[in-house]
């Protein structure tokens, strides 16, 4: 009897670790779970940060690319007007007057010029 009961006390300890084991399990099951949860959402967080990145330096590119088209009109515009500086002192200093009556002078223009001008002492 005695042997029967050490082995009943034996078994219904075996069965109370049991249960304590499988409830052990569920709880690490439960925090696996939430871990794979908390793993997927992370994922998740981390692309959707890669697509902003993305977009970003995207972004970036065109607006590198509008500002290297800008410095490119600029630096056109800069040669242009430096262009219109040196024609303008060229004619400043070349006397416009000059070469107007240098045009008006000449032989093939003559003609014309001289009619002009009888024209208008007529009229």
């Amino acid at each position: 009897m005695k042997g029967k009961a050490t082995a009943e006390a034996a078994a219904k300890e075996a069965k109370e670790v049991g249960a304590r084991g499988a409830q052990a399990l569920e709880e690490v099951n439960a925090d696996r779970n939430n871990l794979n949860k908390v793993v997927e959402d992370f994922k998740a967080e981390v692309q959707n940060r890669v697509t902003i990145l993305e977009e970003v330096t995207a972004g970036a590119s065109e607006a590198k690319a509008r500002v290297r088209e800008v410095v490119e009109a600029r630096d056109s515009l800069c040669t242009s007007l430096y262009q219109l500086k040196v024609d303008r002192d060229w004619m400043h200093n070349h006397d416009i007057g000059h070469i107007v009556g240098t045009i008006l002078d000449a032989l093939e223009n003559a003609a014309t010029v001289n009619e002009l001008k009888e024209r208008a002492r007529e009229a």
